[in-house]
């Protein structure tokens, strides 16, 4: 972990922290570690629909943890690492489009409009179209 404070890792409900947290302050470790579960406790409550990372669902299991109004990104001295992003997915219905360092290995799909027209379930109608930013090489 170069940047990130914590990880949620949601299929094997587990926290990982970010060793350097210990020269930050006790007070940031048990935060970052109360941001984590507060991940896993939204899929515990949710676990057979999609929900955003830091959407409602996490934002109430924050306030039952006794940390509302917890932001979403820390502003610790950790320092960053910025990847030149490769690839483009686009939405075919909405032309929605996100930047991603690496190609995904399995299909995804527009969250915004399976939840519009398909209940939040993945759709094959809205998977991204996967494109590489211009003035990349091709090889894979």
């Amino acid at each position: 972990m170069r940047t990130t404070a914590g990880v949620a890792v949601l299929g094997r409900n587990q926290i990982w922290l970010n060793p350097a947290l210990r020269e930050v302050s006790g007070e940031e470790v048990e935060r970052t570690l109360l941001h984590e579960l507060a991940h896993l406790l939204a899929r515990l409550r949710h676990p057979h629909r999609r929900i955003e990372p830091h959407g409602e669902e996490w934002r109430a299991a924050c306030r039952d943890l006794g940390i509302p109004g917890e932001s979403r990104t820390h502003r610790l001295p950790f320092h960053a690492r910025r990847l030149k992003r490769r690839f483009i997915l686009r939405c075919p219905a909405c032309g929605r489009h996100h930047e991603r360092v690496r190609r995904p290995k399995r299909p995804l799909a527009c969250l915004h409009c399976c939840r519009a027209h398909n209940g939040g379930l993945y759709d094959e109608k809205f998977r991204f179209v996967i494109s590489r930013i211009e003035g990349e090489p091709t090889g894979h």
